[in-house]
């Protein structure tokens, strides 16, 4: 019998276009992989309205001991368990899928698959309040690289208790929330079971990473995503936005975005050499993963 598989992402109003991009370029390269999305319940009819062509739009299934209840879609990527699937992907909301990714639902029995994070290492993505307790209890993944935990994919048979598991730490570490403490607690859940995939399959951090010509999902990790008025239009991602995140990009403008994003290599590369001038010294890794 075929396995069935999902898709699961979460977003607030503030992501929606994210998730509706999202969720379209999941449906033109995916179409037979089951969609849903996880949102606030006070948002919980606006969201269905919008994005209720393409996925099962449902409110946020638990409320997760230390985390505010308005923040719960901040952590939605903990309900990849919940579709009734064989195996089940979660997606960022700022993420968008650009070429057909079957590998990542190709999950060995026991494992998860992810991709290595950008930072030099899981406790450089805590916040200050976080990192000294984290770091003491867990140095075996905290002064190491780690996994992005904005693109994963797990077989839901293997991790009957991700949310509570994840509560359980947040309890007894006794963590003050913030929007980037999942990731550190999940690489702690998924320690010694990571199957790598290649950086094509979550291409993020693209201020400082060049981004792959073979690339499968772009993952906007910056502040500001590619449906904000202040993003850069000089960027290679934008153009990717252009073409599969949106449908009124004409190929004439999609010409003119790609001559622009190459004029501009020149301003790129001195941009990128000035922030690693210019960025803080990080904790440093004990190996490479």
């Amino acid at each position: 019998m075929k396995e069935t598989r999902a898709l699961v992402t979460s977003c607030n109003k503030l992501f929606a276009s994210g998730a509706e991009a999202l969720l379209r370029s999941a449906a033109r390269f995916h179409p037979d992989i089951q969609r849903y999305c996880y949102v606030p319940q006070k948002e919980l009819e606006e969201l269905r309205c919008r994005l209720g062509p393409l996925t099962r739009v449902e409110a946020c299934p638990e409320v997760i001991q230390g985390i505010p209840k308005e923040n719960m879609a901040n952590v939605g990527r903990l309900f990849v368990t919940v579709p009734d699937v064989d195996v089940a992907a979660y997606i960022d909301a700022d993420a968008l899928i650009c070429a057909p990714c079957e590998r990542l639902w190709e999950v060995a029995p026991g494992r998860v698959n992810a991709v290595a994070d950008s930072a030099n290492c899981v406790a450089n993505n805590l916040s200050d309040a976080n990192r000294e307790y984290f770091v003491e209890k867990y140095p075996h993944v905290a002064l190491h690289k780690g996994v992005n935990a904005g693109i994963f994919a797990l077989r839901k048979k293997d991790w009957p208790d991700l949310a509570v598991s994840f509560e359980k730490m947040m309890v007894e570490g006794g963590y003050r929330y913030d929007t980037v403490l999942d990731q550190p607690i999940l690489n702690v859940l998924f320690s010694g079971r990571v199957n790598l995939l290649p950086f094509e399959y979550n291409a993020h951090g693209l201020w400082d990473n060049t981004l792959p010509n073979t690339v499968k999902i772009i993952h906007y990790t910056g502040r500001c995503k590619p449906w904000m008025a202040g993003f850069p239009r000089h960027e290679p991602s934008y153009w990717y936005w252009l073409k599969y995140g949106r449908l009124d990009a004409g190929i004439g403008h999609l010409a003119c975005v790609r001559l622009w994003v190459m004029a501009n290599w020149p301003r790129r590369q001195a941009s990128r050499w000035l922030r690693r001038r210019k960025k803080p010294s990080p904790l440093i890794c004990t190996d490479s993963h």
